[in-house]
């Protein structure tokens, strides 16, 4: 088993599609976690859903926020894996002269900047407009052929390639890591049509970031975006829980009570935690068999009532005492470190990193440690995703979008220009488009993805002449 890459291997992942000048005071790796904060596209997930609704509470988790802490977990674990290995994580993205391979295919910078850009193609109101818009487009393209779709992640690597601006209008100009560590899905839609990390229309870019990569790699994540993707999902399991905890939306402390073996906190109802269990044995998104867990259901809650840095104020309902607030910051603290650092009872660490042949490695977390994350997971979607007040929102967000969707498809046909209502700087985009005979739908799905909720309700009052506002009154900024 080898552990050195080939000099292409380690030298090819700081290349960008343009040449630049040689950052003199940064890291490749930092330049492009910079250029990311500093995008419109970044600072407009400050107002998308992450679960639910942005404007509904302003301590809810909205994708801005969300992608910050998925950077600050997954540079954490970077380092640890890193330290593990006595690897310098102060070294990693410098030039040096170490053969070692992973000083050379792990980078916390990448991991940063991959986690920023991870959710910037994700469209305003959540993942539920993700689907419309597939629908949507599909409908429009499949007439000729050319089935395109949409899906967040391919947009998330359209934008950072082609529709963000930063020195050209040929996307951010992010080297060759930073956007192999944005494909969580490193396919297209032929190979699953399920999810997928690029559109046809962006097939160059794809093959530019994977081209230095050697052939067994094909269709498999780098470590980086490994590492991105576990930050990701522990993120999101544990910040969303905090979240609808808070709100009185999942009942963790009912659940706390029905498996504590403390007399003084038992109750004798079973309510909360078999009507969850029962939910997790019928989801179609739960992998795993309820009776072949790990460590059983049950036995995880109970598990975490024992655990050092609970308190015993999490038994009763969050009432935003700086009492409760203590206690859930100081529980999910404990999580994250334990799911970062911890090991299993013989030693074995929850996360490390597996050699490969090629001089790569993998992440490879315990399988008890996913089915936490996944048990977690399913908390916010079994009490809030299916809660009949968010479907009942999504209605109407799903109107807004469809209703846009089909005024700006019809306003970018060429016989309406030059006096469509499409906003600019997408008027001026559109004759782009039509040169490379890229489909409206295309065009269509583009614009929406990148509003905020904000500007989508406005532009959707605005057509409807709800609020037609000034003349003068730029929704778009």
């Amino acid at each position: 088993m080898s552990n050195l890459l080939s000099h292409k291997e380690r030298t090819e992942r700081h290349n960008r599609q343009t040449t630049e000048e040689e950052p003199r005071f940064r890291s490749h790796s930092r330049q492009d976690r910079d250029r990311l904060r500093y995008a419109r596209e970044f600072r407009r997930l400050k107002n998308v859903t992450q679960v639910a609704r942005a404007d509904e509470s302003a301590l809810y988790h909205d994708r801005l926020t969300h992608s910050l802490k998925v950077a600050q977990v997954g540079d954490a674990l970077s380092r640890v894996l890193m330290i593990r290995n006595n690897v310098d994580p102060g070294v990693c993205g410098q030039p040096t002269e170490r053969e070692d391979s992973l000083y050379h295919c792990l980078d916390p910078f990448v991991v940063q900047a991959a986690a920023h850009a991870h959710d910037i193609g994700h469209p305003p109101f959540g993942h539920a407009i993700e689907t419309l818009l597939d629908d949507l487009v599909t409908k429009k393209t499949e007439s000729c052929g050319r089935t395109i779709g949409f899906e967040g992640n391919a947009q998330s690597f359209r934008i950072i390639t082609r529709l963000a601006n930063h020195k050209s209008p040929r996307g951010l100009e992010l080297t060759r890591a930073t956007l192999n560590a944005t494909l969580k899905y490193p396919w297209s839609r032929k190979a699953n049509d399920s999810k997928w990390g690029y559109y046809p229309d962006d097939e160059d870019a794809f093959k530019f970031a994977r081209e230095p990569l050697p052939p067994e790699r094909d269709g498999e994540k780098t470590l980086e975006a490994q590492i991105m993707d576990f930050a990701d999902d522990l993120t999101y399991a544990l910040h969303d829980t905090a979240d609808f905890y808070r709100a009185g939306l999942i009942p963790l402390n009912r659940i706390f009570l029905e498996v504590t073996t403390e007399d003084e906190y038992q109750t004798a109802s079973r309510e909360e935690i078999n009507q969850f269990m029962d939910f997790l044995v019928d989801a179609d998104s739960f992998e795993y068999e309820v009776g072949e867990l790990e460590i059983g259901v049950e036995e995880f809650f109970r598990g975490l009532t024992e655990s050092k840095n609970f308190d015993s104020s999490l038994y009763t309902r969050f009432a935003g005492s700086d009492e409760d607030r203590i206690a859930l910051n100081k529980f999910v603290s404990m999580l994250v470190s334990r799911y970062l650092e911890g090991k299993d009872t013989d030693g074995t660490p929850y996360v490390e990193l597996e050699p490969l042949d090629s001089g790569l490695y993998d992440m490879k977390a315990l399988e008890v440690v996913q089915q936490q994350i996944e048990i977690l997971k399913h908390l916010t979607k079994f009490y809030v995703i299916t809660n009949s007040g968010l479907m009942q929102q999504q209605l109407g967000q799903k109107r807004v979008v469809r209703e846009l969707f089909e005024e700006f498809y019809s306003q970018s046909a060429p016989e309406v220009q030059p006096q469509s209502a499409i906003p600019s700087p997408y008027r001026e985009r559109l004759k782009g488009y039509r040169d490379r005979d890229v489909p409206r739908a295309r065009f269509v799905a583009d614009l929406i993805a990148s509003l905020t909720e904000r500007q989508a309700v406005a532009l959707h009052r605005r057509i409807r002449g709800d609020t037609p506002r000034s003349l003068v009154s730029n929704i778009l900024d």
